[in-house]
């Protein structure tokens, strides 16, 4: 809710051009190791659920579709910015599946890659995304991996914190220097 208030406050009274997003997130694939970045190709909710109405796991009712596109030619810009800044480090390009809830078990994880197949999990992109998008202001959510996900994930949250930030601040600059 309070990224949704922030990202819609930069829509109405800052009319911002752009949202870029950064953070952390748990690794869904086991490619994704902790310490790559996952840019987003879109987002869902993996914990919006009412499928007893009729809807699909994540559909926001109204909508046409389950996920919010991220801006193809921002997305762009974002992974040529990390290999800029930060060429050791992988990059991915994917979904990025967005609930209100830490993911730390192997069934909940296995679920969200069941049925949404994302790259990553997080708690906040997706109601930036859905904002971004009804405001039709183009949006990309970076995410830096701080976990696999999995039962050990509060403790390699904790240590990588820190490390993210510092990669995700320096992305900014260079995509605001691009922009």
């Amino acid at each position: 809710v309070n990224s949704a208030i922030c990202a819609t406050t930069m829509c109405v009274k800052y009319e911002v051009t752009h949202i870029l997003n950064t953070g952390i997130a748990g690794s869904l694939d086991n490619q994704i190791n902790i310490g790559d970045i996952v840019v987003s190709t879109d987002a869902v909710y993996h914990d919006f659920r009412i499928e007893p109405f009729g809807y699909p796991a994540g559909m926001v009712p109204g909508r046409k579709s389950i996920s919010f596109q991220a801006d193809e030619s921002l997305r762009k810009l974002v992974v040529d910015s990390i290999q800029k800044v930060a060429p050791e480090i992988q990059v991915f390009e994917g979904r990025v599946a967005s609930g209100d809830i830490f993911v730390g078990q192997k069934e909940k994880k296995d679920w969200i890659i069941q049925n949404f197949g994302a790259k990553c999990c997080e708690m906040e992109g997706c109601a930036i995304a859905h904002v971004a998008t009804d405001f039709a202001v183009p949006f990309v959510i970076v995410r830096a991996i701080s976990d696999k996900a999995d039962e050990e994930s509060t403790v390699s949250y904790e240590d990588f914190e820190a490390q993210a930030a510092e990669h995700c601040a320096n992305l900014v600059f260079q995509v605001l220097q691009s922009l």
